[in-house]
């Protein structure tokens, strides 16, 4: 992960913040229990360098359980794609207040 970007404050007169300060390559972090099930996501996919330092909730939703295992295993989704719904449904649960 990159450093974070040095707040404008920081910077000197006529300093412009590179690209590589202000983005970072994306991890999958939240499934690294299920990382050899999973194929890497094909695309370069980077992330503000700010929302790279916060961490996601830990996942509670049992997706390895609800899938079925040949999804994962001939690289049907991603990493990327998979926390994306593993993440859905586990908001989908959620019952809201009226």
């Amino acid at each position: 992960m990159a450093d974070a970007a040095p707040l404008p404050e920081e910077l000197e007169d006529g300093e412009e913040l590179n690209a590589t300060e202000v983005y970072s390559d994306y991890e999958c972090t939240s499934l690294k229990q299920h990382a050899s099930l999973l194929v890497k996501h094909p695309g370069h996919v980077s992330e503000p360098a700010s929302l790279a330092l916060v961490r996601l909730p830990p996942p509670q939703f049992p997706l390895f359980d609800s899938v079925p295992i040949e999804v994962f295993a001939e690289g049907k989704l991603s990493d990327l794609q998979t926390e994306g719904v593993l993440y859905a449904c586990q908001r989908h649960q959620m019952i809201l207040p009226n």
